[in-house]
């Protein structure tokens, strides 16, 4: 192996070294602009907004339990972080990031695992999470949030009105990266991704050479908001249908988002929680996934489950914990010890170990009991894959295959906590991302679940662990983990190229898996909305719009 020549060393120096001065001359200027939205290091709110800083910040956090990350690869070292409060800030301070050609990271929720995907070592860290107001209008049966919130607080507002809304099963999730990667909701079987429920963005673009948009007449005055540079607008079916239909499902690829305007509904008393089932159990539970998939979530397509596979490490527990944890979730309340038709198999033929389930009122509820199963603080990684559903067979594969290639990694990844999960998209969920005129970017209308009533499942690997030191290691696990999983299933020619984004890692080309017409259309709204390619070149993380 050669040898990295003095001159290579040196221009690699030189890089880093522009790179820092740029930070530091774009911090500078934000700073002049705004004094107080602007923080340096070793100060209380730069500690307190990047998750580390010192042990008041960090104390504070865990007593509000209110951290910035969900996963500790989001703490990172930036140059300053810049809190914004408005649209008008963020533009602002987009100017100046681009104008000085500065690196930066877009924080919203914070609940991304991947490193510098929501922060930056040694860039500038865009933080919308104080962009968190929450406006219901009953009127036009919409709410308006902010980019900054996170489920909680979109749920805080709609609970006690009797209202819900396409929203994350977690609350402590951010709204955004949720809303711009499609996003599961307890709802979805019957109505979809939650992205097919948006009526409007507002948002930032991030080219200053794009004309100005258009914006008819029929436009609530309420979402608008355009100034003269004409970069800031609120992209809806009306007044940007291509732009409108790209951001349902390609991530954060053509603009900044800071508010969303999203449908609601009633919601009435529904019945829902977890069901735990001893190892023994699972093979049966493999087979009721199954019939679910490709049966019961069609015909009762009101109902809902999480279906995840947890097994824990040993210096975690004095014994092997391997389990299963379903949620479930029916939109209606039950009567003590009624259960519905479709969970029967599940939880009136099969021997399990505890239950929460039980009638409740709000999305908080049963969204906050989830939360209390993944807790922050630790270091955190998805990876997910799909298939088309072919037997219950099939998925006992899996799990035997998933087992055998990670029970190594359980006995020596220091706080290995892994959760094996499933999920069914039907045809009757797929159809809805079409249904009256709707459109999206994920492209399932043209799979097996679009064309031929078949069922489309999503496994994914949530692994949790503690080292940083062991993150090569954890990285290893769940490669060789799904290298054997679609070996597996370009076997049996069962394998599909769709990827879910908000399970899905940062190696990952998840946009190419939409397939090559949404590539296609995808590609074209980027290069009228971003022609320079800046977003590629100055934003950290993100997936990348095929060929461009």
């Amino acid at each position: 192996m050669g040898r990295l020549s003095r001159s290579g060393v040196s221009s690699a120096l030189l890089l880093t070294l522009a790179s820092v001065a740029t930070a530091e001359n774009c911090c500078a200027k934000l700073k002049a602009s705004y004094s107080s939205k602007t923080f340096y290091p070793n100060t209380y709110t730069y500690g307190a907004t990047n998750g580390g800083g010192g042990l008041l910040p960090i104390l504070s956090n865990a007593l509000q339990n209110d951290y910035p990350y969900w996963a500790n690869q989001g703490i990172n070292e930036p140059a300053c972080v810049f809190t914004a409060k408005s649209t008008l800030e963020v533009s602002n301070a987009v100017k100046i990031l681009h104008q000085y050609r500065c690196e930066y990271a877009i924080r919203s929720g914070g609940h991304n695992p991947i490193p510098e995907w929501s922060n930056t070592n040694g860039g500038v860290l865009l933080s919308t999470s104080d962009i968190d107001d929450v406006t219901y209008k009953a009127a036009e049966n919409t709410v308006t949030f902010g980019a900054g919130c996170k489920w909680k607080d979109v749920y805080n507002v709609l609970d006690p009105l009797g209202v819900g809304t396409m929203g994350g099963r977690d609350n402590t999730v951010g709204t955004g990266g949720f809303l711009l990667g499609g996003g599961i909701s307890y709802y979805s079987n019957s109505r979809g991704w939650a992205a097919d429920h948006i009526t409007a963005y507002e948002v930032r673009l991030y080219s200053d050479s794009v004309p100005a948009l258009e914006f008819i007449a029929d436009i609530n005055p309420y979402d608008q908001v355009v100034y003269a540079n004409g970069t800031i607008g609120t992209i809806t079916a009306s007044s940007y249908p291509d732009l409108f239909t790209a951001m349902k499902g390609a991530g954060s690829s053509f603009a900044i988002v800071t508010h969303f305007t999203q449908k609601t509904f009633q919601q009435q008393t529904y019945n829902a929680g977890f069901v735990f089932y001893p190892r023994g159990s699972i093979p049966n539970v493999l087979k009721a996934l199954y019939n679910y998939s490709v049966d019961g979530a069609i015909a009762r397509p009101e109902s809902h489950i999480i279906p995840a596979f947890t097994s824990v490490g040993p210096d975690l527990v004095v014994t092997d914990i391997t389990l299963g944890a379903f949620c479930f979730f029916y939109p209606t309340s039950l009567g003590l010890n009624q259960e519905v038709d479709v969970f029967k198999p599940f939880t009136k033929e099969i021997p399990f170990l505890a239950s929460t389930k039980r009638n409740r009122n709000g999305l908080n509820s049963i969204s906050g009991e989830i939360a209390t199963y993944s807790t922050p603080g630790k270091r955190q990684s998805f990876t997910d894959m799909a298939i088309v559903l072919d037997s219950a067979d099939t998925l006992k594969e899996f799990w035997n295959a998933y087992q055998d290639v990670t029970e190594s990694y359980r006995l020596c990844i220091v706080g290995y906590t892994s959760s094996f999960i499933f999920y069914p998209l039907t045809s009757t969920f797929v159809s809805q991302g079409t249904a009256d005129g709707k459109k999206n970017s994920m492209g399932l209308e043209d799979t097996p679940a679009g064309q031929a009533g078949e069922t489309i499942m999503i496994i994914s690997i949530n692994l949790t662990w503690n080292l940083k030191s062991q993150d090569t290691l954890a990285a290893e696990c769940v490669g060789k983990a799904f290298a054997k999983l679609r070996q597996l299933a370009e076997q049996k020619g069962i394998y599909h190229p769709f990827q879910y984004m908000n399970y899905a890692n940062g190696t990952q080309d998840v946009l190419a898996g939409y397939g090559a017409v949404s590539g296609d259309r995808l590609r074209q709204v980027k290069l009228e909305v971003d022609p320079t390619n800046d977003f590629g070149t100055l934003v950290k993380g993100r997936y990348r719009v095929p060929g461009v």
